[in-house]
This record gives structure tokens, C-alpha cells and sequence, in this order.
């Protein structure tokens, strides 16, 4: 899934337009990155966790499902 896929997804599902179903999208993406610049973790229940691991300029992004999803996966 592409973040446009995403997006037309939002529209279709949620009843949103496409240009307030990308801005919801856009503003998500915004905070993450946000957040995670600033060395923090980022959590969103029943989905999973993001945080910056690494020293120096060698920093990495991982990804922890959360065992609801994992479950859905697996």
C-alpha cells in the first residue's frame, strides 16, 4: 500500500474528501517524523510502535507491531 492508496482509501472509506482525506495523511506523517526527529517513540495502540535506535549519523527507524496486529499477521 502507497500512501496514495492510503489516502484514496480514507476518501472512499471514511467518507472524506481526497484533498481532507491527504491532509489527515500529511499531518500523521508530519507528527511521526516530528517526534521522531526529537528522539522520541512513537505509539499508536492496536498498530504498533516506532522509535530511532543508533548513535551518531548511523540513526535507524525500527518498527514493533503491536500483538493485535502481529496476531492478524501471523
Amino acid at each position: 500500500m502507497t500512501k496514495q492508496d492510503l489516502i484514496e482509501t480514507m476518501s472512499q472509506m471514511g467518507g472524506l474528501s481526497a484533498e481532507k482525506a491527504e491532509e489527515v495523511v500529511e499531518l500523521m506523517i508530519a507528527q511521526v517524523e516530528m517526534a521522531l526527529v526529537a528522539g522520541e517513540s512513537v505509539e499508536i495502540g492496536e498498530f504498533g510502535s516506532f522509535a530511532v535506535s543508533g548513535a551518531d549519523n548511523a540513526n535507524n527507524v525500527s518498527f514493533q507491531a503491536a500483538e493485535s496486529l502481529s496476531s492478524l499477521i501471523n
